[in-house]
């Protein structure tokens, strides 16, 4: 007598198609039939659908005068890069015009940024400590 297969009994390892079939099927029909009711819905509520006529914004009136306010805005630039004026009096500096400035580091040669001689010396640098380095835990 031969002795039954194992595999004889078990199931099939393919899934039944007709659930699927059905199942994509509604999906499908009932997409459609919102696409439709949807499109009906807008056509009924919105029956003239032309686009509005383009329509140019008026000009900003910002300035009274453009040209002649940007002119005077540019020439009290130029005032300003090309004068002398004092920028702290307390502590005597003053701004001098760009060209007399380079003319003065062009002046100093290959040390024309190095320190500035009679210029108070810049303290030295601390170096940081493990403790300043690591951010301290809130309580």
């Amino acid at each position: 007598m031969a002795e039954p297969r194992i595999h004889d009994e078990l199931e099939s390892p393919r899934l039944p198609g007709k659930p699927f079939i059905l199942l994509f099927a509604g999906v499908f029909a009932f997409l459609g039939l919102s696409i439709g009711v949807l499109w009906g819905v807008f056509n009924y509520s919105v029956p003239d659908r032309l686009p509005l006529p383009a329509q140019v914004p008026p000009e900003p009136h910002l300035q009274s005068d453009p040209p002649a306010e940007l002119s005077a805005m540019l020439s009290q630039q130029r005032a300003q890069l090309e004068g002398y004026r004092w920028i702290d009096r307390s502590k005597q500096i003053v701004a001098i015009p760009i060209d007399r400035a380079m003319a003065i580091v062009a002046g100093r040669g290959p040390d024309a940024y190095g320190p500035i001689p009679g210029a108070p010396p810049m303290p030295p640098a601390t170096p940081m400590t493990q403790s300043s380095q690591t951010p301290k835990a809130q309580p």
